[in-house]
């Protein structure tokens, strides 16, 4: 049967459904239980809260405590404890629908991070955190317990964790920087004296020697050291040490050489010392020399002593003579040794010297240094002239010169005093393209000369060989070539240069150069010619010399190339007794600061000349070639060579460069020199009994 709906029919069907849906049950959703650390918050309800019903709907949270509001959906609860959170849901036509859900509240851990501390610098700290199942550090360690040692104070946080909750602490950790202990200055005593030791820094104080105050007496035998631990009141300590010096005390002789202008033998107003005045004290034969103010000192044994200048200049007299000390026990000063220096009225004497700080090298930098005064009695104006070698590129000057033309170079100066120098440096550059062994030549002149009573020193002229790589401290000696016997018997003297330079990393505070003077040189006959810097100087034993360069903060070479050179430059006669098998040799030795010495290389002089062949040396003499040479030389004997033959090679500045063994009884023997620079050498070829022969040898 066909059926038929008619509007009517579907409405009321319509009308139907909308009354079973009205009719659903209404649901409350309290939401899941929840599990937060003490001091979270968590969102209550579902999503939704309610359904079924007929909204809208209102909300009643209980208990009300611990939700930011009680009467929506979805609260946020914060309790402090668990908590059952009840809510009840009414929909619109009074339905209502209740439920629960549980917030479980965990207790947060109890983070504990451990005491502060106090440590000493350098000092480690053991941290133990506690308080949870596990641990994070700010250092980012996870370990319950880390050591640090912070080189200040620091503050640590340990983060602790348990059942998901954490909690945090602080520890902080005081560094005490060490105490500056200070035992005190080192000390120089006499032996069987005693010494008064201080100490400072801390709060308590233990010794070396056991005790544990903080001023000891201690009487040494010996140089000995003495260590001292000072500790402070957060037990940090820190250490230091003194050193007592233990000589034989001797007794001092002190005086002064000053310019004696009216000759009445009394130091006047306005009369000046007379400085680097050589001062001898016999019978120890001891030299030192006058420093700025003219005073000089000496130690000397227990008795009898005579004290002199022995190197007068010329037109001066001295007085007295001599003076004479003595001692009758130890630590006894005699300070009344004066010399009056009497120079003859207007005497004009000035001198001058010229002097390179470094060898030349093709490339690099040269300093000429020009060291010039006035040993007359009356104050000079003049000029210094330099005419440097053409080979040199002329850089800077200090003091800044007067006029410059080509290659010569004035200065002026103006009312030098009797006795008084001064010094002018000059730096040049070498062309890269010099050729090792290039001879170079530089002339000084001081103005006036007319009417100088000693034109000779008023000119001095460098003869420089340019070299390939050298070591910045080093001898060297003039004449290089070997002496004659026409040098001997005139004493000509020999000038020798020490040359030093600071290859370190920081400044040089003093520098100390030593040198031991042959046994056929004169010590009577030394003479200071120039240096770089003020010294103090004195000779002792068998001719040791001693020169101190006291604050002298010499730059070292990487910060200042230019100023990191310095040189002695000295003057002695040879003996005159001097024979065809002596030699002079010398090595210096170079103190920068504490470090351990710099060993010059040995220069050698020796004399050539030979008045009478005997048959065995008419038998063996030589010719050489070729001559000049690059790699190697022939050496053809005229008979044949004798036994324990040999040849000694020196370069110009008399350092020996090259020894060979000859083979005995042949007629001749080739020898490499390839290993040689370019240059001029000498050559000196000796037999078992005899000098054979010497002269040049030109290696291109």
């Amino acid at each position: 049967m066909k059926k038929i709906f008619t509007l009517t029919t579907v409405l009321l069907l319509l009308c139907f459904l909308s009354k079973i849906s009205q009719a659903q049950t209404l649901i409350a959703n309290a939401g899941l239980n929840q599990v937060i650390c003490l001091g979270q918050s968590v969102q209550l309800g579902g999503s939704p809260t309610a359904s079924g019903g007929t909204d809208p709907y209102t909300y009643s949270w209980n208990p009300a405590s611990g939700l930011n509001y009680d009467t929506v959906a979805n609260p946020t609860a914060s309790p402090l404890s668990t908590t059952a959170y009840a809510v009840t849901v009414t929909d619109n036509v009074m339905n209502t629908d209740a439920d629960t859900v549980f917030v479980t509240v965990n207790p947060l851990p109890v983070a504990n991070a451990g005491n502060d501390l106090i440590i000493c610098y350098g000092q480690s700290a053991y941290l133990t955190g506690t308080g949870g199942a596990s641990y994070a550090w700010s250092t980012g360690q996870n370990t319950p317990s880390i050591t640090v040692t912070p080189t200040s104070t620091t503050i640590y946080t340990v983060t602790v964790t348990n059942a998901g909750c954490t909690a945090s602490d602080n520890v902080t950790i005081n560094v005490s920087p060490p105490p500056v202990a200070d035992a005190g200055d080192d000390q120089t005593i006499c032996n069987g004296q005693s010494a008064t030791l201080t100490a400072s820094g801390g709060s308590t104080y233990q010794w070396s020697n056991g005790a544990n105050t903080q001023t000891i007496t201690v009487s040494p035998s010996v140089i000995t050291t003495y260590t001292v631990s000072a500790t402070n009141t957060n037990g940090c300590s820190g250490s230091d040490a003194v050193t007592i010096y233990v000589t034989n005390c001797q007794d001092t002789i002190t005086g002064k050489v000053f310019i004696d202008s009216n000759n009445d033998g009394i130091q006047n107003n306005g009369e000046q010392g007379a400085y680097n005045m050589m001062v001898n004290v016999m019978p120890t034969n001891n030299y030192t020399f006058t420093d700025i103010n003219g005073n000089y000192k000496f130690p000397a044994p227990t008795g009898t002593h005579t004290i002199s200048v022995p190197n007068i200049p010329v037109y001066s007299t001295i007085t007295p003579a001599t003076h004479t000390a003595n001692f009758t026990t130890p630590g006894q000063i005699d300070s009344l040794n004066d010399f009056a220096l009497y120079q003859l009225p207007n005497v004009k004497e000035l001198a001058v010297s010229l002097t390179a700080a470094t060898a030349p090298k093709p490339g690099f930098q040269s300093y000429l240094y020009i060291n010039y005064k006035n040993n007359g009695s009356v104050a000079m104006n003049g000029t210094i002239e330099l005419i440097f070698d053409n080979h040199y590129n002329y850089l800077s000057c200090s003091p800044a010169y007067t006029s410059i033309s080509n290659d010569t170079i004035t200065w002026n100066f103006y009312n030098l005093l009797p006795c008084t120098s001064g010094n002018i440096q000059a730096n040049f550059l070498l062309p890269s393209s010099i050729t090792i062994g290039t001879q170079l030549q530089s002339t000084i002149t001081i103005n006036p000369v007319a009417g100088d009573t000693l034109p000779s020193n008023n000119t001095d002229t460098l003869a420089e060989t340019v070299v390939g790589s050298f070591d910045p401290n080093e001898k060297s000696v003039a004449p290089s070539e070997p002496l004659t016997i026409a040098q001997i018997t005139n004493a000509d003297p020999l000038t020798y240069i020490i040359r030093f330079q600071n290859t370190g990393t920081a400044p040089a505070i003093f520098v100390t150069v030593k040198d031991t003077l042959n046994e056929n040189l004169n010590i009577g006959s030394f003479e200071m010619v120039a240096t770089s810097h003020h010294y103090s100087m004195q000779i002792y034993g068998t001719g040791i010399l001693e020169w101190k360069f006291d604050s002298i903060m010499l730059p070292d070479s990487s910060s200042n190339e230019a100023l990191s050179h310095g040189f002695v430059k000295y003057r002695i006669k040879p003996k005159t007794s001097l024979t065809n098998s002596d030699t002079i040799k010398n090595t210096a030795y170079i103190y920068f600061d504490y470090n351990t010495p710099v060993m010059t290389n040995t220069v050698v002089s020796y004399l050539e000349e030979i008045t009478t062949l005997t048959e065995e040396q008419e038998n063996e003499l030589i010719k050489i070639y070729p001559n000049p040479t690059n790699d190697k030389i022939t050496i053809v004997f005229e008979k044949e060579s004798g036994s324990n033959t040999t040849i000694e090679v020196f370069d110009l500045l008399g350092n020996m460069v090259l020894s060979e063994n000859i083979i005995p009884k042949i007629k001749q023997e080739t020898i490499s020199i390839s290993q040689l620079s370019a240059g001029v050498y000498f050559y000196k070829i000796n037999s078992e009994k005899n000098f054979i022969s010497s002269g040049k040898i030109i290696i291109q």
